[in-house]
């Protein structure tokens, strides 16, 4: 996914009703982070329909990255480590 495509589908979000203060989630493995793609946005309502409200927008990891590891390199644990994520 690129930023031009993740930006299309949070605007679409908003477009359908999604509050912009709606928490956005994503599933990890913080101690072996692995590096994937998004695979895609989707909003995760309260009911069964959309008439209910939204709860969360969900992140979907796509495939792991291939190269040169699926585990996030020293420079990304750096940024990790500057945003508090790692230790």
């Amino acid at each position: 996914m690129t930023l031009a495509e993740l930006l299309a589908d949070l605007a679409a979000q908003l477009e359908d009703g999604v509050d912009a203060e709606t928490p956005v989630l994503i599933a990890v493995q913080p101690n072996w982070p692995l590096v994937h793609e998004l695979a895609g946005l989707a909003a995760v309502y309260a009911g069964e329909d959309q008439q209910a409200p939204c709860t969360h927008l969900l992140l979907a990891a796509g495939r792991q990255r291939d190269w040169p590891t699926p585990y996030t390199t020293e420079a990304e644990d750096a940024v990790l480590g500057e945003m508090g994520w790692r230790e």
